[in-house]
């Protein structure tokens, strides 16, 4: 979720409003870091559907799930029937508003705040009671951890006796021995209820499996108000696209004649990219047409691609089934779409990668000198791919024809999710990079408190399974081809629409085929509520030499 807020006020400046990050007398109410000795090493990194990725936070004491999010910097939280003792108001409001319509508004008040094994005291957050940004049954809020450039609070509360800065950076920059980065490992969904154990996300510490990606090329962070770097193009089916920047805007370094400039965002489920490479993606498909209303192409759902991201000598390979989206209408009918949708011409930023990419890979994000004050190296990423592009292609069809069965399932079911919180089923061991081996002396390598067996199978689960047993059996084999030509009809032919009460008892069975022959002959498409609207961007105050937009691309996603 990239902000937007200030685009037009940075848009048609040479010069934005440099505020520096510097050590400075300890404000009137000063902001501390303590480690938080309740914490058991579970997060609460939950997967909601492959839409967002959630923690939990405590303020004040109090739980709260909120999306965490790589494209924005602030905190907020809706706070309806919440009652916090404790909190320091500090009479100044805040709006971070949304795309689409949404907002989270609200006093900027001080807490308490918790997050992993942090506590800042006197954190800035925006006490948003009632806000519509939030969903039930998903979120109670949001957790950026954006550069504090791009943070609203931050600015609204420069120069005044607070402390506005960033969660992650008043931890990073009040502890300067600790390492200053985060990383993710995002899980791809496989759940009834659609809530499951997101991956891991972590604070100065690597996931041992992974430790290597210390070794990956660092990319440079090129603005101070995103994650934000270069990229060197595309290979879409083994041919390789490059170039056709939009233009870069507020970045601080020079980009190669050929390259574009890419947002990795946690925030945002699915991505954006020029329109030259989403129609080298999807434009020649047979069946593919383009949607005004969604920026992108409607696509049969046996859809099969080859997509992967260059970044200088290195190739990055996603997943197809990470290519499409599928959403499934009130009918029972169903229908696929790019992923990737056009970047507006005046984002401000050519491709941003959102979660659809960010589960290819393990990411690294450091924080470096300019975001906290602390230390000498400037802020970079390392990304580590993690799909087998071979296994993944062969796996594609059955994991499609399970897709289509999960969605199929949660739309009818009338399910709703039991906890806010995935259910921990996979052990993590995590370890602190060799570079501070003094650091890691004192925090000895642990494993992630994540159940070590796998979660058992619900009831709804082993059924549903058992009734795709033979639809699973009849897929074919992946053929060599770019796309695949299996045909959808055909595999979908014994498809059913499970229908599962609250009760736990699943009831009826009904064959949609003569729907999906029928809608087939006359399309009607609805657009989906969670697809990425035209991308936001923008931060309040930036370095003297940018005019720095922050565009967005997620129905959760403010506007600075």
């Amino acid at each position: 979720m990239l902000l937007v807020p200030l685009l037009t006020f940075f848009v048609g400046s040479s010069h934005a409003l440099n505020i520096p990050l510097e050590r400075r007398a300890a404000p009137t109410h000063s902001t501390t870091v303590s480690i938080n000795t309740n914490y058991n090493g579970n997060l609460g990194w939950t997967n909601d559907n492959d839409f967002m990725y959630t923690a939990t936070v405590y303020v004040q004491g109090q739980p709260f799930q909120v999306q965490i999010d790589s494209g924005s910097s602030d905190l907020w939280i809706n706070t309806e029937n919440v009652t916090f003792k404790g909190l320091v108001e500090t009479g100044i409001d805040a709006t971070i508003a949304y795309v689409d319509t949404t907002a989270a508004s609200g006093q900027v008040a001080l807490a308490n705040v918790s997050f992993g094994e942090f506590t800042v005291n006197g954190q800035a957050f925006i006490n948003a009671p009632g806000s519509n940004a939030s969903t039930p049954g998903l979120d109670q809020g949001l957790l950026g951890v954006g550069p504090p450039f791009a943070s609203s609070v931050f600015g609204e509360l420069y120069n005044t006796s607070y402390n506005g800065l960033p969660f992650l950076v008043n931890v990073f920059s009040l502890n300067p021995d600790e390492p200053n980065f985060i990383t993710f490992l995002l899980s791809r969904s496989e759940s009834n209820s659609g809530i499951s154990e997101g991956g891991v996300m972590t604070i100065a510490e690597l996931v041992s499996e992974y430790a290597d990606i210390t070794k990956e090329p660092k990319l440079p962070v090129v603005s101070d108000g995103s994650w934000e770097t270069f990229m060197d193009g595309v290979y879409i089916n083994g041919e390789f696209f490059t170039g056709h920047t939009l233009g870069a805007i507020g970045v601080t370094a020079k980009p190669g004649p050929y390259q574009t400039t890419i947002i990795l965002d946690t925030g945002t489920s699915l991505a954006t990219a020029p329109p030259y490479y989403v129609d080298a993606m999807y434009k020649n498909i047979s069946g593919a047409k383009f949607s005004e209303d969604l920026q992108t192409y409607t696509l049969p759902c046996s859809t099969k691609l080859n997509i992967s991201m260059v970044f200088g000598s290195s190739v990055y390979p996603m997943n197809p089934i990470d290519a499409t989206t599928l959403t499934v209408n009130d009918d029972g009918t169903f229908y696929c779409q790019g992923t990737f949708s056009y970047s507006p011409a005046t984002a401000g930023v050519d491709l941003i990668l959102g979660d659809a990419f960010m589960r290819n890979v393990y990411s690294l994000m450091s924080y470096g000198s300019n975001f906290t004050g602390n230390g000498d190296e400037p802020p970079y990423m390392q990304i580590r791919s993690i799909t087998d592009a071979e296994k993944a292609w062969e796996e594609f069809d059955a994991l499609n024809l399970q897709r289509i069965m999960e969605q199929e399932y949660l739309t009818f079911s009338n399910a709703t999710p039991s906890s806010e919180v995935g259910a921990e089923t996979e052990t993590f061991a995590l370890v602190t990079p060799s570079a501070t081996a003094t650091h890691a002396a004192s925090s000895a390598t642990h494993a992630a408190s994540h159940s070590s067996s796998a979660a058992p199978k619900s009831s709804d689960s082993a059924d549903k399974d058992e009734l795709g047993g033979d639809l699973l059996a009849a897929v074919a084999s992946p053929t060599a081809s770019a796309v695949s030509s299996v045909n959808a009809s055909d595999l979908l032919r014994n498809t059913y629409i499970i229908m599962g009460l609250l009760g736990g008892v699943l009831l009826l069975l009904i064959a949609v085929l003569a729907k999906i022959v029928k809608s087939s002959r006359n399309p009607q498409y609805r657009q989906v509520s969670t697809v990425i609207p035209p991308a936001h961007f923008g931060k309040p105050y930036e370095p003297e030499s940018e005019a720095f937009t922050t565009p967005y691309d997620d129905p959760a996603r403010p506007l600075p």
